[in-house]
């Protein structure tokens, strides 16, 4: 069980995938206020009284304090109101907060870049926040997160090289789908060729703009550049911070390095067809292609689905077995079945059952489980979606239809097949218990 521990804690602590909500940002506008009440003087007679009373009521129906009309109906709505808020069912910006709860549209065109504190959406920022939470929370509003399609007769490229950053930071491989010959402007990835490598990477900089580095901090025309990749390391203030926001300031395949190495750089204003992109080949820096390279613009991570399916006989096989998980049912099934099963499990984010079919004493227990799942959601929440998760799945074990089984001893072998959209192989060890069924083990 304190493997199991270990394992899982490595597996948080290290290349696991995560995401977080951002927080809510809050605008409070003043709540206008109301016209005090007219003071009445009691010795008027009661017919002066009266006259008043209905005169008063007669001007209430036209006209309410601070200049809002009261009618349902009017020739001309007022452009002005109280406290700059519009009477407007369509609006430009959206308030994130109102009196009394109360917004002021039902639809917007854009949602407002200005958040309190400082924070700026903004691509670039003359400060940066020192609080942890509010750079994390300026990060991820300025994050390009890549949606899945279908490629539409558009180009699929598969990269070499993937410097996904963020909360995408896992799918760095999975293939992207590209438009040539379209603007590119800072923020975007583009996938560009460079010796026999099709890199995808963040552009940092496009045509006259002046770029600059200084061990990690990209500066761009003088600003700080406000987007993952490009901010200097932090010093995060516990462990499970660094798992969720970690990959917002390094990618994936350096991360583990003990010492990051930076190469600052100055580079002159670029030219018309020149692009600035993140680049970590021997240390995080900023690299400059040209058009010549740029094999487009991506647009969108190609929609992955496993291909791996149960036969009639296994589906009822598989289904018995998650009744009470029962390893008896499996007894003189054969090796890849039950690897099928066991990926087709994870495929599904059906860790219970995943987990059943592992050895004894690499099982969990129910809470161990339970608490597993909680801590995935919490960290890589993203990839905890079944959607990401089929994805993944899909470009692992792609492929495990035709795996082959080779047998090491009497009681351990190998499932290795080619996954569909990778070159290298994939290993899933197997190892056969005292009553004769394999199991997948990591051990």
């Amino acid at each position: 069980m304190n493997n199991f521990k270990e394992q899982l804690k490595q597996e948080l602590r290290t290349d696991a995938p995560f995401t977080v909500d951002m927080k809510q940002r809050i605008v409070i506008n003043k709540q206008p206020k109301t016209a005090p009440a007219k003071k009445f003087n009691w010795q008027v007679s009661v017919i002066s009284l009266a006259f008043v009373l209905i005169l008063g009521f007669v001007v209430m129906l036209q006209v309410t304090p601070n200049g809002a009309t009261a009618s349902k109906t009017v020739e001309i709505l007022p452009t002005d109101q109280p406290n700059g808020v519009t009477a407007s069912k369509m609006v430009e910006t959206l308030p994130t907060d109102q009196p009394n709860g109360v917004t002021a549209s039902k639809t917007v065109e854009t949602l407002p870049t200005d958040q309190p504190n400082g924070v700026t959406a903004s691509k670039t920022v003359e400060t940066l926040p020192t609080d942890h939470n509010e750079l994390f929370d300026l990060l991820q509003q300025n994050e390009t997160v890549l949606p899945i399609i279908e490629p539409n007769g558009q180009l699929v490229i598969q990269p070499t090289i993937g410097y996904l950053m963020g909360k995408q930071f896992g799918l760095s491989s999975i293939p992207m789908v590209i438009e040539p010959d379209t603007e590119i402007k800072i923020g975007d990835y583009i996938a560009y060729y460079h010796k026999k490598d099709i890199i995808v990477a963040p552009v940092f900089g496009v045509a006259g703009d002046k770029i600059q580095t200084s061990h990690g901090q990209v500066t761009l025309n003088g600003n700080f550049l406000a987007l993952p990749g490009a901010v200097a390391p932090i010093v995060f203030e516990d462990a499970e911070q660094e798992n969720i926001f970690k990959f917002y300031f390094r990618d994936l395949a350096n991360y583990h390095k003990t010492k990051m190495r930076y190469i600052d750089v100055d580079l002159d204003p670029l030219h018309e067809d020149e692009y600035a992109v993140y680049k970590n080949e021997v240390g995080q820096t900023v690299s400059v292609i040209n058009d010549a390279q740029i094999a487009g613009k991506v647009i969108g991570l190609k929609n992955l689905e496993p291909t791996f399916t149960l036969t009639t006989d296994e589906q009822s096989l598989y289904d018995a077995f998650k009744e009470n998980y029962d390893l008896s049912v499996l007894k003189g099934t054969k090796p890849l079945t039950i690897a099928k099963m066991y990926v087709l499990a994870e495929s599904e984010g059906d860790y219970e059952t995943k987990f059943a079919f592992k050895p004894t004493n690499e099982r969990p227990t129910q809470s161990e489980i339970v608490k597993y799942i909680q801590d995935k959601q919490k960290i890589r929440g993203y990839y905890s979606t079944k959607k990401i998760q089929r994805l993944v799945s899909a470009y692992n074990y792609n492929g495990i239809e035709g795996a082959q089984f080779e047998q090491s001893s009497e009681i351990e072998g190998t499932i290795k097949f080619t996954p569909t959209y990778g070159d290298v192989w994939m290993l899933i060890r197997m190892i056969k218990n005292d009553q004769g069924i394999w199991q997948p083990t990591t051990k």
